[in-house]
């Protein structure tokens, strides 16, 4: 192993930890999010009736407002990770675009399996909330949530997810950055996108990418479109000119 390759190593380890400390902040905003999230959660997420001698009806409870508004949080860091400021921050140690843009991608990764454990736990504390609400209610944990396993694997593909809103986010950020007339394009891109016909066309799609069964097609699905859009961004923020 070269000089080189060491000392590029420990810049990216050092500008990592800069970032969790940095950032320390965004875990405090992740905190009320996904708190918020539980309390729109409180009302339930769907309903339902079953008919027969005794009828019978319920309230479905699950954590994925949490989730989607974690992805959300995950958009947004990653959009911040990109801007001028948060570059210029990077350069307070030897470094170059290469070290700087993996430091961004491992770091978002990080808060990406951090943020999926908390968003995979809220539903266990969605449900003693509501216990302490209502003592009577009776609370069936579908799922199997009740095993570890399937707890993992949720936590497992939630992060997988978070991972993909961040990619997105910094790849957003980094088109803005390249022509500030992406700040126009992408949101009317988005919105023409999902108001119009191509959505529904492209629902086929979607659900091949992110509703795979296989849990290992799905990681290599998704570690495949984030390293796709990692380098996009890489690519673009290597035509920017030298800060």
């Amino acid at each position: 192993m070269s000089l080189n390759e060491i000392s590029t190593g420990d810049v990216i380890k050092k500008q990592i930890i800069y970032k969790m400390r940095t950032y320390k902040g965004a875990f405090t905003t992740l905190m009320f999010v996904q708190l918020l999230g539980i309390l729109f959660s409180l009302g339930g997420t769907g309903s339902f009736s079953m008919g027969g001698i005794y009828t019978v009806a319920g309230t479905q409870y699950s954590s994925m407002t949490v989730i989607i508004f974690t992805g959300i949080w995950a958009f947004v860091t990653a959009v911040l990770l990109t801007t001028k400021e948060d570059r210029k921050h990077d350069f307070v140690f030897v470094t170059n675009r290469l070290t700087s843009n993996v430091s961004n991608a491992v770091f978002l990764g990080i808060i990406s399996v951090i943020s999926g454990i908390t968003a995979i736990l809220s539903g266990f504390l969605l449900a003693v909330i509501l216990i302490l609400i209502n003592s009577e209610i009776i609370l069936h944990l579908g799922g199997g949530m009740y095993g570890v396993s399937t707890a993992a694997a949720g936590i497992f593909s939630t992060s997988l997810y978070i991972l993909m809103a961040a990619a997105l986010g910094y790849l957003a950020g980094s088109a803005v950055q390249l022509h500030p007339v992406m700040k126009v394009v992408i949101p009317a891109a988005f919105f023409g996108f999902l108001f119009s016909g191509w959505v529904v066309e492209a629902g086929p799609l979607f659900a091949m990418v992110f509703l795979e069964e296989s849990i290992w097609l799905f990681l290599v699905k998704m570690l495949g479109l984030a390293a796709l859009c990692f380098g996009l961004s890489a690519w673009m923020t290597d035509r920017l000119e030298v800060m």
